[in-house]
């Protein structure tokens, strides 16, 4: 890798050539490292100042202490969780994510040789969201990522279209269920939103398409003047991370972000000889991505499926650890009263503990000793 570049960076929204644009809407992360453990931290990882924010009179999600950006755009900092492996929550909404940007931007702004100002970045062709991606891989988890497509003019499929494809079982998806909601006004019936849902919202992948210019409408009083149809994929835990991975492997979010889409759903058609065939719109508008696929291991069921997992997943990681303590286990005798401490706060390692017959025994004895 190239290590420290300089480039010079102006936009995180990606158009592609199929007349759509893709965003990053939201974002949201952990970060637990032991260097970073407090709110001045994280502000300064983040490229912020303290001022930047105001501190709430209460918190949330189980966090003593809550932040907030002034701009209005609603980005939070959670901190002084309830328990000491919390970390520090970041919550960046889609009005936020600009801001988040700029100040990340401004924090690896350097002079150049040549007069000029230039971004700093590990990769020639990294964006500024590229950069911010990369960095915070390395020191957080993401919570939830959504990816945004947007649709402005007649280009693609308005929200009627899309439904009537639905209701006709002219589809191909991983989605088990959908729903539509559309509300409206009693007095003269016009409507002040329209969205479609794929799946359930509890789910780690979840798809939303809604009616933009309604919602444009209803928030600011303005008629936007073209239509506006927003396909949001909403991403968690394990998917939003392997979604990072792919955006940093490939350096191009409308690819990762149409082939993922395109992994979930396809609109077909039908044709003379009455064959379900891929709908020509619909190659048209995922710009004929290949599909990605966001694979996450099944996690263990039982004790011994999870023997089988730590065989199989960390196992060459264990030998190598071992052989450089010189084949002595001090690390995992060091760190077993905090993975103790772990396991009494997780329930379903406990239940699975329950459930094995040695787990009754004086194995579970020794274990705790």
């Amino acid at each position: 890798m190239r290590k420290n570049q300089i480039t010079t960076i102006n936009s995180s929204k990606e158009t592609i050539p199929n007349g759509l644009s893709v965003s990053l809407d939201w974002i949201s992360f952990t970060v637990s490292e032991d260097k970073i453990t407090t709110f001045p931290d994280v502000v300064n990882l983040l490229g912020f100042h303290q001022e930047d924010f105001k501190k709430e009179k209460t918190g949330r999600f189980g966090y003593k202490s809550r932040y907030v950006l002034n701009t209005g755009g609603h980005m939070e900092i959670l901190c002084n969780g309830c328990n000491e492996d919390m970390g520090i929550h970041v919550i960046v909404p889609g009005g936020a994510v600009s801001d988040l940007l700029t100040a990340w931007k401004e924090k690896r702004m350097i002079e150049t040789p040549f007069g000029e100002k230039g971004m700093e970045v590990d990769e020639l062709d990294y964006t500024i969201l590229l950069d911010l991606l990369n960095m915070l891989s390395s020191k957080a988890k993401f919570k939830r990522i959504d990816l945004a497509i947007d649709n402005i003019g007649d280009l693609y499929y308005s929200c009627d279209e899309v439904f009537q494809k639905l209701e006709d079982k002219l589809f191909a998806s991983r989605f088990r269920v959908y729903s539509r909601t559309a509300p409206a006004k009693l007095k003269d019936g016009k409507k002040e939103g329209d969205t479609l849902n794929l799946g359930k919202r509890s789910s780690d992948t979840f798809l939303r398409i809604y009616d933009k210019k309604l919602e444009y409408k209803a928030k600011h009083g303005i008629d936007f003047p073209e239509s506006w149809v927003r396909w949001e994929l909403e991403l968690k835990n394990d998917r939003a991370n392997m979604a990072v991975q792919k955006i940093l492997e490939w350096k191009d979010l409308s690819s990762v972000c149409l082939g993922i889409l395109n992994n979930y759903l396809h609109l077909t058609t039908v044709d003379a000889k009455g064959k379900h065939i891929l709908d020509p719109k619909w190659d048209a508008f995922i710009n004929q991505k290949q599909r990605i696929r966001l694979y996450v291991p099944s996690s263990p069921k039982t004790i011994k499926d999870l023997e089988i997992w730590v065989d199989k997943q960390v196992g060459a990681a264990i030998a190598a650890i071992v052989v450089s303590y010189d084949g002595k286990y001090d690390f995992f005798i060091q760190n077993m009263p905090k993975w103790l401490e772990k396991l009494e706060r997780n329930n379903d390692y406990l239940k699975r503990l329950s459930q094995c017959s040695y787990a009754n025994s004086k194995d579970k004895d020794s274990l705790e000793e």
